[in-house]
């Protein structure tokens, strides 16, 4: 399923997105940073796409930690609230 919730705030997002940062250490003890970082792009919903093609065309997630990552995604989300 989606990883977040239409109507959720960024802070909501946040805590689930954290949860299931925990879940995947616990599970991928050995991926990469990068590796996190696409499972995670991978799991965002649909209105979330052009923004993750813009970040891989730029070669951004070759290179953001998975915090870093967070915290775009949460930039972006409060831009369009």
């Amino acid at each position: 399923g989606d990883l977040f919730m239409e109507n959720e705030t960024p802070s909501d997002m946040t805590t689930r997105f954290y949860h299931l940062l925990s879940e995947m250490y616990s599970y991928k003890v050995n991926a990469s940073q990068q590796e996190i970082v696409m499972h995670f792009a991978d799991a965002l919903p649909p209105k979330w796409s052009q923004f993750i093609e813009l970040l891989k065309h730029t070669g951004v997630l070759d290179v953001v930690s998975i915090y870093e990552f967070i915290q775009k995604l949460e930039n972006k989300n409060e831009e369009e609230i």
